[in-house]
């Protein structure tokens, strides 16, 4: 299984900005749903995050992801369980791991997006949802906001950096190694929870299960004849 997810490439540590965050790409339309179920691919992230954080350049300036939905499918989307994942993804990048997110590139996002963006407002914190930028096909919205992106980028988003397929093949085996080390970032690390202050006992956030009313489809809809 592990060989078949360093294959499709759906994850990928790219570099280092000018502003000191460290850019990771998500190429969801490379997922193949039907090969590595959507509990193993977010397993794999988890890894990929840890063996990040394992930086602490990455730890003290943060991370911007950059997600490439070409080729996704709403299908594809619909396998993910978006309320439940969104959900769970949402706490523990918010509530456990030790890093900043520092942005979120949309590229090529599709229109079925807009009622995950209804989720991501239900748990996201609003100084997260502030650094959202859609970009939808054109690259260079991204570019302006973001110093330093298009040097970072792969050559194939009209970078200036190598191919995404020469920095998967230094990042494959850099993730293989760590992965077959069996090493994590958790690694000997505990919480006595008795020292923990009273004040810091109510930090974490509400995170309220979504409502379904919201998840519909809209439109305009016409009532045809019986007899047609």
């Amino acid at each position: 299984m592990l060989e078949e997810y360093l294959k499709m490439g759906v994850h990928c540590p790219i570099g280092f900005l000018h502003d000191g965050t460290f850019l990771f790409m998500v190429r969801i339309g490379h997922w193949n749903n039907s090969r590595i179920s959507t509990e193993n691919v977010l397993k794999f992230l988890m890894i990929q995050l840890d063996r990040m954080l394992g930086d602490p350049r990455i730890q003290i300036c943060g991370l911007r992801v950059f997600i490439d939905f070409t080729g996704v499918s709403p299908n594809l989307l619909e396998a993910i369980n978006p309320k439940k994942t969104i959900k769970d993804l949402s706490k523990i990048l918010q509530e456990a791991y030790p890093f900043r997110m520092k942005g979120i590139i949309y590229y090529n996002e599709p229109q079925i997006m807009e009622v995950l963006f209804k989720l991501l407002s239900l748990w996201l914190r609003q100084k997260v949802k502030d650094r959202f930028i859609r970009v939808k096909g054109n690259i260079k919205k991204a570019y302006e906001k973001v110093p330093g992106l298009q040097a970072v980028l792969p050559i194939d988003y009209g970078g200036q950096n190598r191919s995404i397929k020469d920095i998967l093949i230094e990042q494959n085996a850099d993730f293989k190694e760590y992965f077959l080390k069996g090493e994590t970032l958790w690694k000997n690390m505990s919480v006595n929870e008795r020292k923990r202050p009273e004040s810091a006992k109510r930090l974490m956030c509400e995170y309220k299960e979504a409502d379904d009313s919201g998840m519909r489809t809209t439109g305009t809809f016409i009532q045809l004849p019986v007899n047609d």
